[in-house]
């Protein structure tokens, strides 16, 4: 029998999840999403939906364990695509995400019975988020090469 550490586990789950294509449901665990999202609530979780900036995502970070927060959009470097996100109670953003890690969006919330909305001042207010990233970034980038 050939052992997995927990993160081929998880990486293993995110891919029959996604693959099966149908809405799932998981429970929020901590406050980094208060207060859209609460402790214990339960929310769906659509794999393969269109993703847009102010989405609340669920996506596998590299160390591990499924996480789920504001998505702030997409930028191109020079390894390709890649995806930003931030929990809400945070300026911090959580790095760069290839879709791969995505494993949907945040789609209804089923302790409160409501749709997660995610469009308006939220989805403006994420694409300023990336954009001071992004500049953030670049100038770190500017610094190092200039030394």
């Amino acid at each position: 029998m050939t052992e997995l550490s927990t993160y081929d586990a998880l990486h293993a789950a995110a891919s029959v999840l996604k693959e099966h294509d149908k809405p799932f449901e998981i429970v929020i665990r901590g406050h980094c999403m208060e207060p859209v999202l609460l402790d214990g609530e339960r929310v769906l979780v659509t794999p393969g939906a269109r993703l847009r900036a102010g989405d609340i995502i669920v996506f596998l970070p590299c160390s591990g364990g499924f996480t789920s927060h504001r998505l702030l959009g997409r930028t191109v470097t020079t390894r390709g695509a890649r995806w930003m996100s931030r929990p809400d109670n945070s300026a911090m953003i959580d790095g760069l995400l290839i879709r791969e890690q995505i494993i949907g969006k945040v789609t209804r919330n089923l302790s409160r019975r409501t749709e997660v909305h995610t469009g308006g001042v939220r989805r403006l207010l994420s694409r300023v988020a990336l954009l001071q990233n992004i500049l953030a970034m670049g100038l770190r980038k500017l610094t190092v090469s200039e030394r």
